[in-house]
């Protein structure tokens, strides 16, 4: 597993309700394919945990959402920086 896989793990615990090896083992890929294929799809708020969605405002999650996309890039360089994100947050 790859640190990008290790580190998308602690986010889709979170957003999803489950850790990285049960989305593996469900969805027979690792976390980092099956989150940007959502996306890609247009259909990334069907792996939101259903309690996570009673407790954010829809645009707080729309942000988290977006810049985790972001982070998934393939290049490291298009990937935002930490400065980046921190105002994407506030």
């Amino acid at each position: 597993m790859s640190l990008e896989e290790e580190a998308s793990g602690g986010y889709t615990k979170i957003l999803c309700g489950r850790s990285s090896y049960a989305v593996y083992k469900h969805e027979g890929r690792f976390p980092l394919s099956f989150v940007k294929d959502r996306f890609e799809e247009g259909k990334q708020d069907n792996m939101v945990f259903e309690a996570i969605k009673e407790q954010i405002l829809p645009k707080s999650l729309s942000t988290i959402q977006t810049i985790y996309y972001q982070c998934l890039h393939d290049d490291r360089e298009k990937r935002p920086t930490a400065d980046e994100v921190l105002a994407q947050l506030k």
